[in-house]
């Protein structure tokens, strides 16, 4: 089977077509070669002040028979130096069939059965990939949704866990977001409380001057209309409507986005709270890149060997 570069993010990939990645170690290392994910030709990081670039050399005693060494200071790294590939304890074959899995939105246990390693390994990765996703995430937080023209709805809602025998709420976590209606651009974050104080520079933060924002009647949006970007707010009285029958305003879209939100603590059985930026980042990459079967994997590649792992 010849290698082959992801370079087509839409190319359709499935087990039948990565069967050889899955199981030939020599194939796997190969194709992370030629896909970029090692740090080849990367600026040394070994010293602030080194100029220098990472050039691959023959070393038998590595594992990968591979090795980095710096072009002018001469540092000598692993060629698994900072990728996804760091400290693993299984083959870079089953990393990929691991990052497959996860792409496709198999769950633990499938994956566990499919890649034949531990619930804990399944766990560890997943984690490894959704930190890649918070990285891409975080670097792009600079884009703000909406503008002139455009509406976004905001809302906010409620990730906890309850008590079993009581059915009392503890430990409540709150997630504020948007969504833009005419783009379908989004962007969600953790919050410590509702409070005014917290929610407006987090709307100046994601949303463009001169957008049209709808929101309910919650009172930590009432002085949204005085912030200097000129937004124009309306509001639904959701104790009466659900859209209201003067202006029309309703948040709908934003009610849909949370849905499919929490629709990741039934599939992975409850989301510990300390992992809940982690499981939102994986939300809002799989949104904005449109993941699908077709393009999953391609892009879950791309995704894993521009995050700087170690």
């Amino acid at each position: 089977m010849p290698l082959f570069y992801i370079t087509n993010i839409m190319c359709e990939l499935n087990t039948l077509d990565l069967h050889a990645l899955f199981k030939n170690e020599d194939y796997a290392l190969e194709f992370a070669g030629i896909n970029g994910m090692f740090h080849i030709g990367r600026a040394c990081d070994s010293a602030p002040a080194c100029k220098g670039v990472y050039k691959i050399e023959s070393d038998s005693s590595e594992k990968t028979k591979y090795r980095l060494r710096c072009s002018v200071c001469r540092e000598k790294k692993s060629l698994l130096h900072k990728t996804i590939f760091t400290n693993a304890r299984i083959n870079i074959s089953t990393v990929f069939h691991l990052l497959y899995c996860w792409a496709n939105e198999y769950s633990c246990h499938l994956t566990s059965h499919e890649c034949k390693v531990s619930l804990n390994t399944v766990t560890n990765y997943f984690k490894k990939f959704r930190q890649a996703c918070k990285y891409q995430i975080d670097k792009e937080s600079h884009h703000k949704i909406g503008g002139p023209g455009m509406t976004v709805e905001i809302d906010e809602t409620v990730m906890s866990k309850r008590k079993y025998n009581s059915g009392r709420v503890i430990n409540a976590i709150w997630v504020f977001g948007g969504i833009c209606r005419e783009t379908g651009e989004k962007f969600a974050q953790k919050v410590p409380n509702r409070k005014e104080v917290t929610l407006l520079p987090l709307i100046q933060k994601y949303i463009a001057p001169g957008s049209t924002i709808h929101s309910d009647g919650w009172k930590g949006y009432m002085n949204i209309n005085s912030l200097p970007e000129s937004y124009t707010h309306l509001r639904v009285n959701h104790k009466k409507n659900f859209v209201d029958p003067e202006t029309g305003s309703h948040i709908q879209e934003v009610e849909r986005m949370w849905k499919e939100l929490k629709s990741i603590k039934v599939k992975y059985r409850g989301i510990q709270i300390k992992d809940i930026d982690l499981h939102i980042a994986e939300f809002l990459w799989r949104s904005k890149y449109k993941i699908n079967h077709n393009n999953s994997f391609p892009n879950a590649i791309i995704l894993v060997k521009n995050c700087p792992y170690g």
